[in-house]
């Protein structure tokens, strides 16, 4: 019976439950690895015992499969503690105990025990991610940021139909971003940063309706800026610095009405700087730097009135720096030096920011 659930449920190894009676038997592993999904406690407690030789009267089975359902959850996060090296996480408060899922450390959960929240930041996980995590159906924020997790990301998790955050950055995540996320149609925060990522910004992710945060900073990815990102208007923070990206920056992205943060900086983004991003009404920081920008700055960035950090600096850029970014009250930090070739004076109503003016060379107008 144990082995039929755990086959089942897909449940993986766990360590020793303790039972007195199931050392050397032929079914122990299944047994212990069904007391530590919460599906039994064996048949005495003083001492601890399962009684494995007994038989499973229907009502018995009726209520392990009940317990099976009910604790499904469970079973997918005993799977994550023991395929991520749970006995060496920093923390594994109460995990893998019986009682309450919401005892268990980094684990939120809804008044039927379902988990909605797992938050394990930090926590030493290590190995490939497991794909089981998708069939946590009411999962809504999955924050496993900061850990050893390898492997690529799996596309099943495109199914988490609930899912609003998805924190993976700062892994050792390798392969291609899968098209299925955009699957996750309630998704508001997306981080996937600091990984080793390869491969294209899937266009797909023009399909995002509420997404407000999107990090893919610090991978390899590489390819140009999808024009279809200029389709997710919900977007406030987007960060694609430090990957491979070639091409132009896409005009399309002038149409995030409610983009705040633009960086770009560290890849290979050739062409000039659309004037479109003039339109970007709500921009407070943009940052180019470290690029392959040419040509000159447009004079419609001036329309930015909200901007208080412009950080163009190490491309190729060249002409006069427009007199409109002068008139824009909150800008206080700018950078311009570094590979750029510009002429003329600088707006004097710069000469208050934080700035690299000292390198250039060039007077205030």
């Amino acid at each position: 019976m144990a082995t039929f659930l755990v086959r089942a449920l897909k449940i993986e190894e766990a360590p020793s439950a303790g039972f007195a009676d199931t050392g050397g038997d032929t079914h122990e592993a299944a047994i212990d690895a069904l007391a530590a999904a919460g599906i039994t406690s064996g048949c005495s407690t003083d001492p601890l015992k399962y009684c494995p030789d007994r038989p499973v009267a229907r009502a018995q089975m009726a209520t392990f499969l009940q317990r099976a359902i009910r604790t499904s959850d469970r079973a997918i996060l005993a799977v994550l503690h023991n395929t991520t090296g749970g006995n060496d996480w920093t923390s594994r408060k109460n995990w893998l105990t019986g009682g309450q899922l919401e005892a268990w450390g980094g684990v939120t959960t809804d008044d039927d025990d379902r988990v909605t929240k797992l938050e394990l930041k930090g926590n030493g996980l290590a190995g490939p991610f497991p794909p089981v995590l998708a069939e946590l159906s009411e999962l809504k924020t999955l924050d496993l940021s900061e850990n050893g997790l390898t492997g690529s990301i799996p596309p099943e998790l495109g199914s988490l139909q609930q899912l609003r955050t998805l924190h993976l950055g700062e892994n050792l995540l390798e392969g291609t971003i899968p098209s299925e996320l955009t699957g996750l149609t309630l998704l508001e925060q997306l981080f996937l940063g600091g990984n080793a990522l390869s491969g294209a910004i899937p266009a797909e992710f023009g399909r995002f309706e509420k997404l407000g945060d999107l990090s893919l900073r610090d991978n390899v990815l590489t390819g140009v800026i999808p024009a279809e990102l200029g389709n997710v208007t919900a977007l406030s923070w987007m960060s694609l610095a430090g990957n491979r990206l070639e091409g132009r920056i896409p005009p399309e992205l002038g149409d995030l009405e409610n983009l705040r943060v633009l960086i770009l900086s560290g890849n290979r983004l050739t062409g000039s700087i659309p004037p479109e991003l003039g339109r970007l009404s709500e921009l407070v920081n943009l940052w180019l730097r470290d690029n392959r920008l040419t040509g000159e700055i447009p004079p419609q960035l001036g329309n930015l009135t909200l901007l208080r950090l412009l950080d163009v600096a190490n491309n190729k850029l060249e002409g006069r720096i427009p007199a409109s970014l002068g008139d824009i009250d909150d800008l206080n930090y700018v950078r311009f030096h570094g590979g750029n070739q510009f002429e003329g004076c600088i707006p004097q109503g710069l000469m208050d920011t934080s700035n690299d003016f000292n390198l250039m060379g060039l007077p205030f107008c």
